[in-house]
């Protein structure tokens, strides 16, 4: 007996894909923590402080981090555990979470690895020396958990921007990756070299090399649409290009691609709360071409 199978029309795959639930089936409660440095983590820190007063932070069911986001996400997942009841109020506020992160951010966290980065010659040909040095500055300083040992709830997304696909990476409990180059379950995984990933603003910091092999990312589009192909050379020529470039995977700061946070969780989640810790931009007039140049950087962050 032969099954017909009805084949999506592009409306339908677009809708399905890239477009949010239907409001009746969106479920819970997200909360973004934006990329923007020390200043947006302890903007955080306020803006968090104040939603666990209100019995508010208990009642989140995933926080989206990036960047400077991620790091308090960190410390979230590292010290306000067990997570409080829905409603209820976490007391162990200041000696768990706020008086450590004033104790870290107090120090400056790029001049180290910078140091060894650039002012020992034997590493100038090394560009993850930095942003390994920060891994291990977070892994001491701020977590040593690993992916797999985050909470089943609220559920922790820490972003990052994909270089070579340019769309968002993401780490989780459950899976690391992104929807062109595939999905990994990767328990073991740092959380510390997740945040590495998501807070190695460029060009203070290289990008993070993945590491992983073409063959421990799966499902993504560039592998479905290697495989589609009906001629075998063809099919070859696109799974070896394939593999090449999920080989050769780096991450960026997450704020690169998506500085609030909210491409991981807009579409399914009922309430979507935003903590938007990015720097404001100033009137100026026009200061000529060298000048300019930061500008321009200016007001591309700020979307």
């Amino acid at each position: 007996m032969r099954t017909t199978v009805a084949m999506k029309t592009p409306e339908e795959y677009a809708h399905r894909t890239y477009l949010a639930k239907p409001e009746n089936k969106r479920r819970g409660v997200a909360l973004c923590l934006s990329g923007g440095g020390f200043r947006a983590a302890l903007f955080h820190l306020g803006a968090l402080r104040r939603l666990n007063e209100l019995g508010v932070l208990s009642r989140v069911d995933t926080i989206s981090c990036v960047s400077g986001g991620s790091i308090v996400g960190a410390f979230l997942a590292e010290g306000m555990t067990p997570w409080p009841g829905p409603g209820e109020v976490w007391p162990h506020w200041d000696d768990r979470v706020s008086i450590p992160f004033y104790s870290f951010a107090a120090r400056n966290l790029r001049t180290g690895p910078l140091v060894r980065r650039y002012l020992l010659p034997w590493n100038w040909l090394n560009g993850a020396v930095a942003v390994q040095a920060l891994e291990e500055s977070y892994r001491q300083r701020v977590t040593g958990l690993s992916l797999g040992q985050l909470p089943d709830h609220p559920a922790f997304v820490f972003s990052a921007a994909d270089l070579v696909y340019g769309v968002n990476w993401t780490f989780r409990q459950d899976r690391i990756g992104d929807y062109q180059a595939g999905w990994s379950r990767q328990p073991a995984y740092p959380l510390a070299r997740a945040v590495a990933a998501s807070s190695c603003f460029p060009p203070v910091f290289d990008p993070m090399v993945v590491g992983l092999g073409p063959d421990e990312l799966k499902r993504g589009q560039a592998e479905r649409k290697a495989r589609s192909a009906t001629d075998p050379e063809r099919r070859k020529r696109l799974m070896e290009a394939r593999d090449k470039l999920v080989a050769g995977l780096r991450l960026s700061d997450g704020g690169l691609y998506d500085n609030m946070g909210l491409e991981p969780v807009w579409k399914g989640h009922e309430v979507v709360l935003v903590s938007d810790g990015g720097e404001t931009l100033d009137f100026e007039p026009d200061r000529g071409p060298i000048l300019r140049l930061p500008r321009y950087a200016s007001i591309l962050d700020r979307q």
